[in-house]
Protein backbone atom coordinates (compact mmCIF):
# COMPACT_ATOMS: atom_id res chain seq x y z
CA UNK A 1 0.00 0.00 0.00
CA UNK A 2 1.41 3.39 -0.91
CA UNK A 3 0.02 6.33 1.01
CA UNK A 4 0.32 9.56 -0.96
CA UNK A 5 -1.58 11.99 1.27
CA UNK A 6 1.00 14.76 2.02
CA UNK A 7 -0.84 15.60 5.23
CA UNK A 8 -0.27 12.08 6.51
CA UNK A 9 3.19 11.24 5.14
CA UNK A 10 6.32 12.89 3.79
CA UNK A 11 8.67 10.84 1.62
CA UNK A 12 12.41 11.28 2.04
CA UNK A 13 14.63 9.81 -0.72
CA UNK A 14 17.12 7.32 0.71
CA UNK A 15 18.83 5.64 -2.23
CA UNK A 16 18.80 4.72 -5.89
CA UNK A 17 19.46 1.05 -6.54
CA UNK A 18 19.94 -1.21 -9.52
CA UNK A 19 19.03 -4.84 -8.88
CA UNK A 20 21.14 -7.55 -10.47
CA UNK A 21 19.67 -8.58 -13.79
CA UNK A 22 17.77 -5.32 -14.28
CA UNK A 23 19.08 -2.08 -15.72
CA UNK A 24 16.32 0.32 -14.65
CA UNK A 25 17.24 1.90 -11.27
CA UNK A 26 14.70 2.11 -8.47
CA UNK A 27 14.43 5.04 -6.07
CA UNK A 28 13.97 4.09 -2.44
CA UNK A 29 12.18 6.36 0.03
CA UNK A 30 11.36 6.34 3.70
CA UNK A 31 7.91 7.48 4.81
CA UNK A 32 7.71 9.89 7.72
CA UNK A 33 4.95 11.73 9.46
CA UNK A 34 5.08 15.42 8.47
CA UNK A 35 5.91 16.54 12.02
CA UNK A 36 8.86 14.10 12.13
CA UNK A 37 10.07 15.33 8.76
CA UNK A 38 9.85 18.94 9.94
CA UNK A 39 11.76 18.12 13.14
CA UNK A 40 14.56 16.54 11.08
CA UNK A 41 14.58 19.06 8.20
CA UNK A 42 18.15 20.24 8.87
CA UNK A 43 19.41 16.66 9.03
CA UNK A 44 17.65 15.81 5.76
CA UNK A 45 19.14 18.87 4.06
CA UNK A 46 22.61 17.67 5.12
CA UNK A 47 21.75 14.17 3.90
CA UNK A 48 20.67 15.53 0.51
CA UNK A 49 23.98 17.39 0.19
CA UNK A 50 25.94 14.25 1.15
CA UNK A 51 23.93 12.18 -1.31
CA UNK A 52 24.66 14.65 -4.10
CA UNK A 53 28.42 14.36 -3.41
CA UNK A 54 28.05 10.57 -3.53
CA UNK A 55 26.14 10.67 -6.83
CA UNK A 56 28.76 13.01 -8.34
CA UNK A 57 31.53 10.54 -7.39
CA UNK A 58 33.08 12.87 -4.82
CA UNK A 59 33.60 9.88 -2.57
CA UNK A 60 35.93 11.54 -0.08
CA UNK A 61 33.61 14.55 0.27
CA UNK A 62 30.63 12.24 0.67
CA UNK A 63 32.49 10.17 3.26
CA UNK A 64 33.18 13.28 5.33
CA UNK A 65 29.55 14.44 5.04
CA UNK A 66 28.09 11.04 5.93
CA UNK A 67 30.60 10.78 8.78
CA UNK A 68 29.25 14.00 10.27
CA UNK A 69 25.70 12.70 9.90
CA UNK A 70 26.61 9.39 11.54
CA UNK A 71 28.15 11.25 14.49
CA UNK A 72 25.03 13.39 14.82
CA UNK A 73 22.61 10.46 14.45
CA UNK A 74 24.43 7.24 15.41
CA UNK A 75 21.20 5.20 15.43
CA UNK A 76 20.50 5.95 11.75
CA UNK A 77 21.68 2.86 9.88
CA UNK A 78 21.38 4.61 6.49
CA UNK A 79 24.45 6.73 7.23
CA UNK A 80 26.59 3.76 8.25
CA UNK A 81 25.53 1.87 5.11
CA UNK A 82 26.75 4.78 2.99
CA UNK A 83 29.99 4.95 4.97
CA UNK A 84 30.58 1.23 4.38
CA UNK A 85 29.93 1.65 0.65
CA UNK A 86 32.17 4.68 0.44
CA UNK A 87 35.06 2.86 2.11
CA UNK A 88 34.90 0.29 -0.69
CA UNK A 89 34.44 2.91 -3.42
CA UNK A 90 37.48 4.82 -2.17
CA UNK A 91 39.52 1.63 -1.95
CA UNK A 92 38.49 0.50 -5.45
CA UNK A 93 36.90 3.31 -7.47
CA UNK A 94 34.54 2.06 -10.18
CA UNK A 95 35.64 2.60 -13.79
CA UNK A 96 32.23 4.14 -14.52
CA UNK A 97 29.88 5.71 -11.97
CA UNK A 98 26.32 6.87 -12.54
CA UNK A 99 25.45 7.41 -8.87
CA UNK A 100 23.38 4.23 -8.67
CA UNK A 101 24.36 1.41 -6.30
CA UNK A 102 24.24 -2.03 -7.93
CA UNK A 103 22.85 -4.72 -5.67
CA UNK A 104 24.25 -8.19 -6.16
CA UNK A 105 27.47 -7.09 -7.84
CA UNK A 106 29.46 -5.98 -4.83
Amino acid sequence: CRETDPERFAFQPVDTLRVKGREQPVRVYTALRPHEYQARAEEFAQFSAALELYRQADFSGAQAAFGRLAERCPACRVYTVYLERLAGLLRTPPPEWDGVWRLGNQ
